[in-house]
């Protein structure tokens, strides 16, 4: 058994890929936008003016060679020589201008938890339902928003859960996502308003949601839905794929997770260096928003903490990370994790990248995100049946 780093860093701490380039390895450019094979002499490898992600294959022991890499153009490198991250002056200049504002504004998450009856949840825009056709239905009494393309047919179908650290409404960033994610996959989007704390907990949301994946199998049994979420709300959408996987339920057929928090605890000490980088998060104030969520449970079992969980039987998972953010460390391990239980993952880690930086989605950054997630889900239209 391969041992898991005490820290998260464990995961960039990559050797030199294989020198010997494989049978199919070419010249690419800057301009190539489908992933590739080449050997390489080391994890980050820059190419026409670019840098290229590098996403590792499970072909050898993670801490020797690697036999191939794929890598695909995006603005960062993952991997860095000698296991360092990629440093954060690879951001772009709209990154670094996009977290000082955050900073200067104020915008960390208040220790406050809005009551019930003060918070005003965000619904699509003006511009989202001249755009889109918006539908609003009810499940067990909770709202479910439904934002489809106006033109053709919805290739796929998204289940989007939101963050805000299980306590805090839709704001309007949510919906931005929704809209890109419409704009790069085609898909209809479902974003249900699930039960928050301090009122409900995890229980109760959990209900409410296993009931809404199945009004989607209902509606459209031939299609597996694709399960996505932001920050906490990523947390339970991988905690959501485990109860599904756990009662013999139909899955998704695949994971979207934008710097989703994985460990309700934050117990890795590495989380408290980076914690000064993050703009928005502090580590105490999610601490007593977990302490809600989980409501006298244990906090490190898998369906709060699913950072701590089996992997076995789940569908291939896409992770986008910022490197400022508190939530890297965990997102780190987990992707560490999961690439020696050989599960299929496509980690991706932006360097200078606040907390989901995808919801900037003025950046280059948070276009090349949507853009690679159009692509994986186009490829992936076509595979194999829907497990059980």
């Amino acid at each position: 058994m391969i041992p898991v780093p005490e820290t998260a860093t464990g995961l960039l701490h990559r050797r030199q890929c294989d020198k010997a380039p494989s049978s199919r390895s070419r010249q690419i450019s800057a301009s190539d936008e489908a992933g590739i094979e080449l050997g390489l002499t080391e994890p980050g490898v820059h190419l026409g003016g670019r840098t290229m992600l590098v996403r590792l294959s499970r072909c050898a022991h993670p801490w020797g060679h690697v036999q191939r890499c794929t890598v695909a153009p995006l603005t960062s490198t993952l991997w860095r020589p000698n296991g360092a991250p990629a440093p954060d002056d690879q951001a772009s200049l709209v990154m670094r201008i996009t977290e000082g504002v955050l900073r200067l504004r104020g915008h960390r998450l208040s220790d406050r938890v809005p009551s019930r009856s003060k918070r005003a949840e965000a619904g699509p825009s003006p511009w989202m339902r001249a755009r889109y056709d918006v539908s609003r239905h009810e499940i067990q009494g909770r709202a479910v928003v439904t934002v489809r393309p106006r033109t053709g047919r919805a290739s796929s179908h998204i289940l989007y859960l939101h963050g805000g650290a299980y306590s805090r409404p839709l704001i309007r960033p949510h919906w931005w996502v929704v809209d890109r994610l419409i704009r790069a996959t085609g898909s209809a989007v479902s974003v249900p308003h699930y039960p928050l704390a301090p009122e409900s907990d995890h229980r109760e949301a959990y209900r409410f949601l296993l009931a809404t994946y199945a009004e989607m199998l209902r509606t459209k049994p031939d299609a597996r839905p694709i399960l996505a979420g932001d920050s906490a709300g990523g947390g339970l959408a991988l905690g959501l794929a485990l109860k599904l996987r756990d009662t013999g339920q139909p899955l998704p057929s695949r994971l979207i997770l934008f710097s989703p928090w994985l460990d309700l605890t934050l117990t890795d000490p590495a989380v408290r260096d980076v914690e000064p980088m993050d703009a928005m998060l502090r580590i105490e104030t999610l601490r007593q928003d977990g302490e809600r969520w989980a409501n006298g449970a244990d906090p490190s079992s898998p369906y709060l903490s699913p950072l701590h969980a089996d992997l076995q039987g789940l569908p291939p998972i896409q992770l986008f990370q910022g490197s400022r953010d508190l939530l890297a460390v965990d997102a780190r391990s987990f992707a560490y994790r999961a690439e020696v239980a050989g599960h299929p993952i496509d980690y991706v880690e932006v360097p200078g990248g606040i907390h989901i930086y995808m919801a900037a989605t003025w950046t280059p950054e948070s276009r090349a995100a949507f853009r690679r997630i159009g692509t994986a889900i186009q490829e992936s239209a076509t595979l194999e049946p829907m497990v059980r």
